[in-house]
């Protein structure tokens, strides 16, 4: 099998760009200080108020309400996870080394397509949507974006919102072949940025575009 286009992209070594990122990318910044929280409330706090509260404030951290993006209002966006939170139950166990991605592939297109995350004029969901799935299905979908994840893949996801979603899938194709090439759960500690192992995927690319 050819290697994945992540894994030619990075190499064969992943500590200096995660040493890169964990010692250098938003320190003290609250976006770190708010992710980090979210994802240690833990399994019996998912999805409670207080988790997609976090959820809100830490896209808003990630500058999802800034620079020509914008959210839809609280009470919108939680109101869309609570009507789709049996779907959504159902992804957040799986993992991104073990799991089949045809298995779950039509509850993940559905969920971007039909979340409130975004107003509905707003042309481009990719990122957006991307970190959003990512803080509900934390161990199995990468937070991307534009300046980081994007250069490696062809630059851009516009389009409608169905070429934004293939753009999506194919790069989460690829991310889970890059990480069944590596042993990520036993080579990283899960401290810091690094939280999970797309997490951890998120912030070698973020090291590798940083060095």
């Amino acid at each position: 099998m050819q290697m994945s286009r992540l894994q030619a992209y990075i190499g064969p070594s992943v500590n200096s760009y995660l040493e890169l990122m964990n010692r250098t990318y938003r320190n003290y910044d609250p976006g770190k200080y708010i992710y980090i929280n979210l994802c240690q409330l833990g399994n019996e706090a998912f999805l409670s108020d207080k988790y997609i509260e976090l959820m809100y404030i830490t896209l808003h951290a990630w500058n999802m309400n800034s620079r020509g993006a914008c959210l839809v209002g609280y009470k919108q966006f939680k109101d869309s996870i609570r009507k789709h939170e049996d779907r959504i139950r159902k992804l957040s166990y799986q993992r991104i080394e073990s799991v089949g991605l045809a298995n779950v592939k039509d509850d993940i297109t559905y969920l971007f397509n039909n979340l409130s995350v975004v107003p509905e004029t707003q042309k481009s969901r990719f990122v957006a949507m991307s970190k959003t799935l990512h803080f509900l299905c934390p161990n199995l979908l990468i937070p991307m974006d534009r300046k980081f994840t994007l250069q490696i893949y062809g630059g851009t996801a516009d389009g409608t919102i169905e070429a934004q979603f293939r753009k999506y899938w194919r790069i989460t194709q690829d991310i889970q072949q890059f990480v069944s090439e590596r042993s990520l759960e036993k080579e990283i500690d899960l401290s810091g940025w690094n939280q999970n192992i797309p997490k951890i995927v998120d912030n070698i690319i973020i090291g590798k575009g940083m060095g």
